[in-house]
């Protein structure tokens, strides 16, 4: 029955499609009438849109809607290496930048979430200054985006080198040098603190990253 639908509904397009598909489709209880009609809604040759397309986008010419994806691409395991207490803040730093110079390996934006997981205190429901201001990053998500537009040059990173590992207080500077593969260089200060609670006590984690 759902193929004899969309067989009627073949070569309709717009608006004409939306009234059709309703009109043809509704008695089917077990059919979707936009799904329907998102079968068969993109012209061909349309520029391929979004993954799942929002009920004001469906019957747009020029996007081909697609179903949402069954699997969630941030439902992978921890990063290869996790903080722990045996690790160092200057071990901690290489950890970090080893695993952002090939970012999506093992996963996509793998390094990012090792990034993620040395952050000192994000993850929770207070503000972090993990990039030095005041900023919301209990989710992923958000380090994820404010990262990326924060240290593009980390994505194509050659080499870098430690340059400094200093104490100041309870906190350890570590100084960074690098290059990206077009020859731009680039300066980072890591300021590590121990992590003093939760499953994580213990660590030498990230407490922000600056430019330099």
């Amino acid at each position: 029955m759902l193929q004899a639908c969309n067989d009627r509904l073949s070569g309709l397009r717009g608006q004409e499609l939306a009234t059709q598909a309703i009109k043809v489709c509704s008695h089917l209880p077990s059919v979707n009438t936009r799904s329907a009609a998102r079968q068969r809604g993109t012209r061909s040759g349309a520029t391929p849109g979004p993954s799942g397309c929002s009920p004001s986008s469906w019957l747009r010419k020029d996007w081909t809607c697609r179903a949402a994806p069954t699997w969630n691409p941030q439902n992978v395991p921890d990063p290869e290496v996790m903080p722990s207490p045996g690790i160092s803040a200057e071990e901690a730093v290489k950890v970090q930048l080893d695993a952002l110079k090939n970012c999506h390996t093992p996963w996509t934006n793998h390094g990012i979430q090792t990034m993620y997981e040395y952050g000192l205190d994000i993850g929770g429901m207070e503000r972090s200054r993990y990039f030095g201001m005041s900023k919301d990053l209990y989710h992923f998500d958000h380090f994820l985006g404010q990262f990326q537009n924060s240290f593009p040059d980390l994505f194509d990173m050659a080499s870098y080198s430690i340059k400094g590992v200093e104490e100041a207080g309870e906190e350890t500077h570590v100084t960074v040098e690098g290059q990206t593969t077009q020859g731009k260089t680039f300066a980072l200060l890591f300021k590590m603190a121990e992590r003093d609670f939760g499953k994580k006590k213990g660590s030498i984690m990230t407490k922000s990253l600056l430019k330099k």
